[in-house]
């Protein structure tokens, strides 16, 4: 099966709270962890050959640390990136979800995304 479609390092930073911010009602916290995951479309693939499942994830990473996380996730996944293009200059989408505490029901959560809104280059990418 063939998942096309925008390849993003989803990222966590765990952290525990160590008090709040006397200048605004701000959680201030301790990090703890940090965990990149498939996210996007490398997920949907991920999970297609989860269920026994032979996929080729196909689309684009930057030539950059999350591209090269990205990358790393798939082999170790046992995936093929033979239609993975790695692009020199554009970002890997990052989606950063914060947490903060202890339990999954009551743990805060706040996400910031990376996404490139610029168009992939004519140029022929480098696959890899």
């Amino acid at each position: 099966m063939v998942v096309v479609g925008d390849l993003i390092a989803d990222e966590y930073l765990y952290g525990k709270p160590a008090r709040i911010s006397r200048e605004a009602p701000v959680l201030i916290l301790r990090f703890t962890d940090r965990e990149v995951r498939l996210g996007g479309a490398a997920n949907a693939a991920h999970n297609v050959h989860a269920l026994g499942a032979t996929v080729l994830p196909v689309g684009l990473l930057g030539q950059d640390a999350a591209g090269d996380e990205v990358h790393a996730l798939f082999r170790q996944a046992g995936m093929s990136t033979d239609g993975v293009s790695r692009e020199p200059g554009r970002p890997t989408p990052v989606k950063t979800r914060i947490m903060a505490g202890g339990y999954q029901a009551t743990r805060q959560q706040v996400c910031a995304s990376t996404a490139s809104r610029r168009a992939a280059s004519r140029a022929r990418p480098r696959r890899g």
